[in-house]
């Protein structure tokens, strides 16, 4: 941990039980990465687009691997409820917070998470590919996303309701 995120850390209060800003922040993005995944292609997805072939876009063949296609049949496809699909809209709507277009771009890919196996969409090398970066520097960007966030936040204090 750098000394400038020590100081960051130290700017703001745990959030309720001890959980820290920054880990929840990414808990509660990965949910909504998880959500994200299982909608049906069709649906609008936030105002990012997993490839929308824009100056900066993360291309993929299809959003939802074919385990969760709208047609797949039987327990493998993936549905979220109503709660969940709130949740999700509530944590993206931090994305707001981070001033930088690549950063946010880049908290936003590292959130998709595969609802069946629970592994990230986007490793940080193929981020890193996309961004023109090196893994590590992508890695650091999307720590000060998440501080940018959490700064952000803390300034409107942290509430059980985090909006």
């Amino acid at each position: 941990m750098t000394k400038k995120s020590q100081t960051v850390n130290q700017q703001y209060a745990l959030y309720d039980d001890g959980r820290n800003i920054p880990d929840y922040i990414v808990r509660r993005l990965e949910e909504a990465g998880v959500t994200l995944m299982t909608l049906p292609p069709t649906t609008p997805q936030l105002g990012f687009s997993i490839s929308g072939g824009g100056v900066w876009s993360l291309d993929a063949p299809s959003p939802l691997p074919l385990a969760m296609a709208p047609t797949s049949p039987g327990p493998t496809r993936c549905v979220s409820t109503a709660a969940q699909i709130t949740r999700m809209d509530q944590a993206h709507r931090w994305l707001v917070h981070i001033t930088n277009l690549t950063i946010r771009r880049i908290v936003a890919a590292r959130s998709l998470i595969w609802p069946l196996t629970r592994e990230h969409r986007f490793s940080w090398a193929q981020i890193a590919e996309t961004a023109g970066a090196d893994y590590r520097a992508v890695k650091r960007w999307h720590a000060v996303g998440i501080e940018m966030i959490a700064l952000s936040k803390s300034r409107q204090e942290w509430s059980g309701q985090v909006s």
